[in-house]
């Protein structure tokens, strides 16, 4: 888990270091299950793309190569690349097993504070603050950075600036702290949840059963009565 600290770090810093005007895109899909991926995307233009080649000591060389080399010792060159129209992306996932695993990532991070992270009886609870850097490590404006939410199920209530479908996006304003917030039906129960449902309708269907045998027994009485 310390790897995925240093590795958003110290790749903000390295971006904000080999070229200005790239941007970056922190995702996360969550599945129904509650498993799922977190990606990070640098974007480049074929603008900068160019311009990196042409700077001497950098023939032969891709940018994403350059990013790998720059980030610390203990982490891993985890980014690969991708070709998106005159767009090169230098992308870098890492999937998570639960929400568990997802809040852990998250805390790991010095700028995300989880509020509210959890699948209940069927209902997905996103609620996450991001505070953004006023500045990049050098001084000049952060890269400009996105973060995007693909939820499970049916979109409810959330609070983002775009949806494309079940993804919601959030563009981080440098120096500010950005709430993001979703809700969706995800339609997924935990063995837990499916085992208190069935005591539930278990007892509602005893205390059904003896509203309605005191019920015949009262009108049993009356008729005698008579």
């Amino acid at each position: 888990m310390m790897k995925s600290r240093s590795l958003l770090f110290m790749l903000l810093a390295t971006v904000s270091l080999l070229l200005a005007g790239c941007r970056i895109v922190v995702a996360t899909q969550v599945n129904a299950d509650g498993s799922g991926e977190r990606r990070t995307d640098i974007i480049y233009t074929a603008e900068e793309v160019a311009s990196f080649t042409q700077t001497p000591g950098n023939e032969g060389r891709s940018v994403c190569d350059q990013i790998n080399d720059n980030l610390p010792p203990d982490v891993d060159a985890l980014f690969g690349e991708e070709k998106r129209g005159q767009e090169t992306v230098c992308v870098a996932t890492q999937p998570f097993a639960n929400l568990d695993e997802l809040r852990l990532a998250y805390a790991l991070m010095d700028n995300v504070t989880v509020n509210q992270l959890a699948i209940s009886f069927g209902r997905f609870i996103f609620d996450v603050d991001v505070a953004a850097p006023a500045t990049g490590p050098n001084g000049q404006p952060p890269a400009p950075t996105e973060w995007r939410l693909t939820v499970p199920g049916t979109l409810g209530e959330h609070n983002a600036q775009q949806v494309e479908g079940q993804t919601l996006i959030w563009a981080l304003t440098p120096g500010q702290t950005t709430n993001l917030h979703a809700e969706s039906s995800a339609g997924f129960f935990s063995a837990g949840e499916l085992a208190l449902a069935a005591v539930l309708s278990c007892l509602c269907g005893a205390l059904l059963a003896g509203g309605v045998a005191t019920l015949l027994a009262s009108r049993r009485g009356k008729r005698a009565q008579i």
